[in-house]
């Protein structure tokens, strides 16, 4: 019987765990983006609606380079912002804290941004759109929200902080396209709205007489210098299908180490995602004819190996009602096998008792003498 007892809270648990993903009990993941990554993109909507906004944030930064590529259209009223009342994972802690961590990389183009020279205050077209995501968001909620930076080695590092939900959330500049965990990033993070796009460039030193892709893709094929500079890995993502395939990405953070690299020839060219092409004195400046998209990062909800509280509530009072149902059932089992039981050996010592009296209750026939002198019953049954 205890076998019984054992077995049936765990046959009730897997029933249970069976329904989980059921509607009746939606999985959530604690550490959940969706609600995160609307707030944000009704905040980019809202800037992107207002008349001017992204002109006038191309004036005040003087980076006049971003294109404006809408893939939500800016309709405020069709972008409506999460409940602050019934809103849970990462938005929940950005509420309740006040602050937005937002993952980045340290680097420095002229006017685009400088996270380089005060990285707690960073400056320029990138810093500015981060912040003005924040004031809305601050300006709907009705409490201060602010950007609390991270800074990682690499955008890699920057794609698994955000995965793994170490920050809440990237900053808006990173490429649509792209790879994070040998998948795409599409798939493997989720997306915000698109903040803007850039057309993107090569630059080389005259000196080498590089004027054209056509030029470079020769050069690479060519060698035996076959190094072109980038800022990061998503940037050369971005471009590598129109490049050689034995080209040699080199990743520099410091743009004025990237810009001295070419100019002594250490590379062949560098990558700017964030300029257009002009021609300067020393410097030959190509279009590559490839425009990215730019977005916010955010973690992909896993509901793979979470429970919701309420399902294993249910199934523990499934368990502990089956319990006392099958107790009651096997009590009654055995009040009747034991009255059964006594009623028997009750009925065997009456038996015994008549016999051993002479008076037996079950008489056997009577027995007699034939005339050869065997005894023979008295009943004849033949």
């Amino acid at each position: 019987m205890s076998g019984m007892y054992t077995v049936m809270p765990l046959l009730l648990l897997q029933l249970a765990a069976a329904q989980i993903t059921s509607s009746t009990h939606p999985c959530k993941d604690v550490l959940s983006s969706q609600t995160l990554s609307e707030a944000v993109d009704a905040a980019i909507v809202s800037l992107h609606s207002q008349a001017g906004w992204l002109h006038n944030l191309r004036q005040t930064t003087g980076y006049i380079h971003p294109i404006e590529v809408t893939t939500c259209t800016p309709t405020v009223s069709m972008w409506p912002w999460p409940s602050a009342a019934s809103t849970e994972g990462l938005l929940a802690d950005v509420l309740q804290t006040g602050k937005l961590h937002v993952a980045g990389v340290k680097w420095s183009k002229k006017d685009a941004a400088d996270y380089i020279t005060n990285p707690s205050a960073p400056t320029g077209f990138w810093p500015e759109y981060m912040h003005a995501i924040a004031n809305s968001m601050s300006s709907h909620y009705g409490q201060t929200i602010t950007v609390q930076r991270v800074y990682y080695a690499n955008s890699d590092l920057v794609s698994k902080a955000v995965a793994n939900g170490t920050v809440h959330m990237s900053e808006p500049y990173y490429y649509l396209g792209g790879f994070y965990d040998s998948k795409p990033r599409i798939e493997a993070l989720d997306v915000s709205c698109v903040t803007v796009a850039t057309a993107s460039a090569f630059s080389s030193a005259k000196t080498l007489g590089i004027k054209s892709m056509d030029d470079l893709y020769d050069k690479v094929v060519q060698g035996p210098n076959r190094r072109v500079g980038f800022i990061g890995a998503g940037n050369y993502d971005a471009v590598s299908h129109v490049l050689p395939s034995n080209v040699q990405p080199v990743y520099i953070t410091d743009s004025k180490v990237l810009e001295e690299a070419v100019n002594n020839g250490t590379l062949l060219a560098s990558y700017i995602s964030e300029s257009s092409a002009s021609e300067s004195a020393t410097r030959f400046v190509y279009e590559t004819g490839v425009i990215s998209p730019r977005v916010a990062l955010f973690r992909r909800d896993d509901t793979r190996h979470c429970v919701h509280s309420s399902a294993i509530e249910e199934a523990m009072v499934a368990t502990r009602t089956q319990q006392e149902d099958t107790g009651t059932d096997m009590t009654v089992v055995v009040v009747i096998l034991a009255v059964v039981i006594l009623m028997l050996t009750c009925l065997l010592c009456l038996l015994i008792c008549k016999e051993r009296s002479g008076k037996p209750l079950f008489m056997t026939p009577l027995k007699e003498a034939g005339p050869d002198g065997q005894t023979v019953g008295a009943t004849n049954f033949s």
